[in-house]
């Protein structure tokens, strides 16, 4: 399930000016929260707050919502202990993972740190275009931590990402 979130602070973001027809004021500029649906909330909630510097900052009802750095949009996961259905699997219409930014190539290595230390052995991926570790968080999400270089124009102009 998606859900779209008019945000005051989105209008601080860059729209992007590639779609034909979508104008700056209908523009989509970002992800203002992931919710994850998992069975429990505490192993989900240790991780996210002991191991990845997120703090709790609101519960209702079956949903905690955790935040890092300002709180703002793109900051906020929301955990949604629901409990009694099945596990997702991979196909059309899912979301393969989660990503979460790391600055550079160092401080991505410092997470990857905190999270071995935790518990979980993330497995090392680098592509072309940047750099990423993926890992399980307890209750089964795939989460990525990913740098922002090398990017996408390393093989091609940006003005031409996506048309060939």
């Amino acid at each position: 399930m998606l859900e779209l979130v008019a945000h005051p602070t989105a209008e601080a973001r860059a729209a992007w000016a590639g779609a034909p027809g979508i104008g700056a004021d209908q523009a989509i500029r970002g992800f203002h929260s992931v919710t994850l649906w998992e069975e429990k909330h505490d192993p989900t909630e240790k991780l996210l707050v002991e191991t990845l510097g997120f703090r709790p900052v609101g519960e209702e009802e079956t949903t905690r919502r955790y935040a890092a750095g300002d709180g703002g949009a793109g900051t906020v996961v929301n955990v949604r202990a629901i409990g009694g259905f099945p596990s997702g699997a991979g196909g059309a219409g899912i979301v393969h993972h989660v990503a979460f930014r790391a600055a550079d190539d160092a401080a991505q290595l410092t997470i990857r740190e905190q999270v071995v230390a935790a518990g979980p052995r993330p497995p090392g991926h680098r592509s072309n275009v940047f750099h990423s570790v993926y890992f399980h968080e307890p209750g089964g999400v795939l989460f990525e931590i990913a740098t922002d270089g090398p990017g996408f124009a390393i093989d091609e102009p940006a003005e031409h990402l996506g048309s060939g």
